[in-house]
């Protein structure tokens, strides 16, 4: 009975721990969905349009540039770094599209915002024709230069489903470097255009800017995949915590099993002392 009570103790205990990280978990986990449902780490345009294609206020409106794609937690702030603004972009299928969300905007006046297509101005084909020529670019430089590329951005990214082609040319020209001292270096390599990220989020164009300074806060990329974190996180706790509250079930049941027996073996003991008590009477009698 004392082993099993101190068993019982201890899934109390884990229980109960486990039961603190649930709610903790679900507590951030509500957070992280209520900004993404709100769309509250957008700008006033980009938000409004957002929530307005979502109440199908406004048609066409297939949802921010974000959802369409992720990448590895350690390329995060250097894809960040090279949308900017446009990662708060909203995805539209055709430019027709476009220009009725921005009428939207204009006649409430409610701001500006980003709209993002599926294909370039033009003559559409620019996005692939440069990523293939930076990719021959890279492959060229110099070992010790080349060593220092993470790689193309587009070979970092995943898209959903049919989302690629609102990727595509955002990120043609885009390399993924380790640091500035690389970033400058590979610059002076490569003939242009490109922008070079480095996985501090500094970024480097052949525009001649240089972009950088305090790390930015988690960014829309890392809050996306902290919910899906948190969520596959969460299921695997609440499984946890079943388990554990069913061992305790079976072991509370030992427990009381155990006390029974304890209790049956006192009365029986108490009956005996009763029924010698008895016996030594009947033969002081006698």
């Amino acid at each position: 009975a004392a082993r099993a009570r101190e068993a019982r103790r201890h899934l109390e205990n884990e229980i109960a721990g486990l039961v603190a990280d649930v709610e903790r978990q679900r507590g951030r986990l509500s957070s992280l969905r209520e900004l993404r449902l709100e769309f509250a780490d957008f700008s006033e345009g980009n938000r409004l349009l957002l929530q307005a294609g979502r109440d199908r206020r406004v048609g066409g409106i297939l949802g921010p540039l974000a959802e369409a794609l992720e990448t590895a937690p350690r390329y995060e702030k250097a894809l960040e770094a090279i949308l900017g603004a446009q990662l708060q972009g909203v995805r539209v299928q055709t430019w027709r599209e476009a220009q009725e969300a921005l009428a939207h905007l204009f006649r409430t006046g409610q701001g500006r915002a980003t709209l993002v297509g599926p294909t370039p101005t033009g003559e559409g084909a620019w996005g692939h024709r440069i990523h293939a020529d930076l990719a021959s670019q890279i492959a060229d430089l110099p070992k010790e230069l080349a060593e220092r590329i993470e790689g193309l951005a587009l070979n970092v990214v995943k898209t959903g489903e049919g989302t690629a082609p609102w990727v595509m040319h955002l990120l043609a020209e885009a390399v993924i470097v380790s640091d500035l001292d690389a970033a400058l270096a590979i610059a002076r390599e490569l003939p242009g255009p490109f922008t070079l990220a480095t996985l501090a989020g500094e970024v480097l164009t052949h525009r001649g800017t240089l972009t950088g300074g305090t790390p930015a806060p988690q960014g829309l990329l890392g809050q996306r995949r902290e919910l899906k974190e948190l969520e596959e996180a969460l299921a695997i706790s609440e499984v946890g915590l079943s388990g554990l509250r069913e061992a305790l079930a079976i072991v509370a049941e030992d427990v009381a099993a155990a006390e029974r027996g304890v209790e049956s073996a006192a009365m029986a003991e108490r009956q005996a002392d009763l029924d010698l008590l008895a016996i030594e009477k009947d033969l002081a009698a006698r």
